[in-house]
């Protein structure tokens, strides 16, 4: 029920596999979804953005905190830490597929000799930390 909770607060929401989804950050302005959300075998809310916003900032800019996102939890009740669970492959791949086709276009446009004009060249700087922090989680 906890990611529910996340889920009904967010925009552009894709189910992208069993307990897996994808959504647009409410954290910075986000056209393109780059949100992945996931939910643990014990019902815990996961996300990660791949723009860097910090689970703070998304919890935030929803109007929820932590709390609200976990189950109660009696008093003395202890457990065990996991082996943690990597992101799926294929969720890391969709959130930087659009990122990767953008740098390919600029790439293009310098092999023809055509600047990139500030905003391009910021746009691009915008992907390629995305596509480095994508690589990042997936060598977690």
């Amino acid at each position: 029920m906890a990611i529910q909770t996340l889920l009904n607060c967010l925009h552009k929401v894709r189910k992208t596999g069993q307990n897996r989804w994808m959504a647009c950050c409410p954290a910075h302005d986000d056209r393109v979804p780059s949100l992945l959300i996931s939910e643990t075998p014990d019902g815990f809310p996961r996300f990660h953005c791949f723009a860097g916003c910090s689970k703070e900032e998304v919890l935030t800019a929803v109007g929820l905190d932590l709390e609200e996102l976990l189950p109660f939890i009696p008093a003395g009740v202890h457990f065990a830490k996991k082996e943690r669970r990597l992101w799926h492959w294929q969720d890391i791949l969709q959130a930087m597929s659009l990122d990767l086709f953008i740098v390919f276009q600029y790439a293009k446009q310098m092999q023809y000799g055509q600047p990139l004009d500030d905003d391009q060249l910021l746009h691009l700087v915008e992907c390629i930390g995305r596509i480095q922090a994508a690589m990042g989680l997936a060598n977690e």
